[in-house]
């Protein structure tokens, strides 16, 4: 049964033992009283199991469940399934959120009926983590909110920076997300994707002005994978929006996308050796999308973009000299 202003609290987490408690404390901080945790395991190996056990029987408002390892998505549709609250909120488990975050969100969608509300990250590397959890135990000032449309909404999701740029921070009306599951084919962009799919169903937003979200920045951040694997699902996300917005007749949406997957390559390439064969692979992708994405580009970009694709060695070499 759905109860009125209940937030369902959503961490997928793998072996995150040293960070479960900051993420979850963050949680019990909530002037938002009115939540539930739902905490999926997708196969940890370290202590996280332990210490998730002991969080669910100190508190009722905590389900936690455990899965094979099947990756973040799949826990993340997994708790989707256990949700009971009128509203979906998403957070990581190596992360925090400000106190007043789940209370402004909640009181801000209810004020504009909005179907999304989220505020950007800021991110933190572990040498300052120490330093935000005691700035954080002063008590915060409010966030003003900006109330978008549906148009509006898609305009700054697909722009260069938005709060919806990745899951971390989002909440959803658990009846706009309905039967929509997140991706379980991608494991860099899939939740933007998730978004995406959502937005398109004519949802509107408010933003608030604020930072408070808090990303954690370590090594074990899956953005750091620049592999073939790691560009081919940041490289897949762009395809599936470009396909979508030229169905929905908004060419330009499209274009930006294919550039954004053009862009998604050059990054990966410039990780790797040009005669790797993570490069090679990338490379072949790349032709098999020519007549998608070359029509996108600027003459000078078409240029590079060939380059890229038949001399690597020589665009590395010439990308090596503009850099010294």
């Amino acid at each position: 049964m759905q109860t009125a202003d209940k937030v369902s609290v959503i961490i997928p987490v793998y072996n995150r033992s040293e960070y479960m408690l900051d993420c979850i404390n963050s949680l019990f901080r909530q002037t938002h009283k009115n939540f539930e945790v739902i905490i999926v395991d997708d196969g940890s190996t370290d202590g996280t199991v332990d210490i998730c056990k002991k969080l669910a029987e100190e508190d009722d408002r905590i389900k936690f469940f455990q899965s094979s390892h099947r990756g973040v998505s799949s826990a993340r549709n997994y708790a989707l399934e256990h949700t009971t609250g009128e509203y979906v909120f998403f957070l990581d488990s190596d992360d925090m959120i400000n106190s007043l975050l789940l209370e402004t969100l909640v009181r801000e969608m209810k004020k504009h009926n909005a179907s999304i509300g989220a505020c950007n990250v800021f991110s933190v590397y572990d040498s300052n983590w120490e330093k935000l959890k005691e700035k954080l135990k002063v008590a915060p000032t409010p966030s003003e909110a900006v109330y978008k449309n549906n148009s509006e909404t898609l305009e700054a999701m697909l722009g260069d920076i938005s709060p919806l740029s990745c899951i971390g921070g989002v909440m959803m009306r658990r009846e706009l997300i309905g039967s929509t599951r997140f991706s379980e084919k991608l494991f860099i962009g899939e939740d933007f994707w998730f978004i995406y799919e959502n937005v398109i169903k004519n949802a509107d937003s408010v933003f608030l002005t604020k930072k408070w979200y808090y990303v954690r920045l370590h090594e074990n951040n899956s953005s750091n994978d620049y592999s073939f694997d790691g560009f081919m699902t940041r490289f897949e996300r762009r395809r599936l929006v470009w396909e979508s917005e030229e169905k929905l007749g908004r060419s330009e949406n499209a274009k930006k996308q294919k550039l954004d997957g053009y862009d998604c390559f050059i990054r990966c390439f410039e990780q790797n050796e040009p005669d790797s064969a993570d490069v090679k692979k990338m490379r072949k992708i790349l032709k098999e999308y020519k007549k998608d994405i070359l029509p996108a580009l600027s003459f000078k970009q078409g240029i590079a973009y060939r380059m890229y694709i038949y001399t690597p060695k020589l665009i590395k070499f010439i990308l090596k000299r503009k850099s010294k």
